[in-house]
């Protein structure tokens, strides 16, 4: 009788927390978030900020992003570095600090005349507000060096300035077949195209250039979901 009563109780106290458990439910469930949208502009002209999801790429669950190709358009984007000066800095020049020619590889640190004709500014430090065009980019001393333009009347770079540097670049990696050559062309757009460049393919007399963009089939034999989310 003991354990038949003792299992009774068990049974009535479970009975009780699931009475409790559907009742705090159910009234969680009656709570209204209410939005209201108001025609007021907060801030008009708001630059556009990129999200980061992750590596862009054409095979298997990256092709969850609805935009599978990374660069329909053929637009241009921009490469950019943010940068400390060294104390070699003048009026002319910078260089870079913590960082050495000789550990420059295809992957990392850039080669002789990549930054010639980009833009930079200086954000914090002794040159503070400078901007300008670096007139040439080298290696020397070990270092990489930009020779520079300001704008307006220049002052000399100190150490630890930080400093952005920036400049276009195509905006797509062009895959041509049949050995052709493709270059970004801003003097011609898609129709009705809000973008300022098109990829202009030049073949060559042997056979016509082809631009290609592989994707794996995951959106049609695996997930159909796929390039339809994001």
């Amino acid at each position: 009788m003991r354990r038949i009563a003792g299992l009774g109780t068990i049974f009535f106290v479970t009975v009780g927390l699931l009475l409790l458990t559907n009742r705090l439910t159910s009234e969680a469930q009656t709570v209204v978030t209410t939005i209201l949208i108001e025609d007021q502009v907060v801030l008009p002209n708001a630059k556009r900020l990129g999200i980061n999801l992750g590596v862009h790429d054409q095979f298997g669950a990256s092709q969850l992003l609805k935009n599978v190709i990374t660069n329909p358009g053929f637009e241009s984007g921009e490469f950019a570095t943010l940068l400390f000066s060294d104390e070699s800095g003048t009026e002319q020049l910078f260089r870079q600090d913590n960082w050495e020619v000789a550990w420059n590889s295809p992957r990392v640190g850039q080669p002789v005349g990549f930054w010639d004709g980009a833009r930079y500014e200086v954000l914090l430090g002794e040159a503070q507000g400078q901007q300008g065009t670096i007139t040439q980019f080298e290696h020397s001393d070990n270092r990489l060096t930009f020779n520079v333009d300001p704008d307006g009347q220049g002052r000399q770079f100190g150490d630890e300035d930080l400093i952005v540097v920036r400049k276009p670049i195509a905006g797509y990696e062009a895959n041509l077949h049949n050995r052709g050559s493709g270059v970004a062309d801003p003097t011609e757009t898609r129709p009705n195209s809000p973008g300022t460049q098109s990829l202009k393919l030049t073949p060559r007399p042997s056979g016509g250039a082809v631009f290609r963009y592989f994707m794996d089939s995951f959106g049609r034999d695996g997930d159909q979901t796929a390039n339809k989310l994001l």
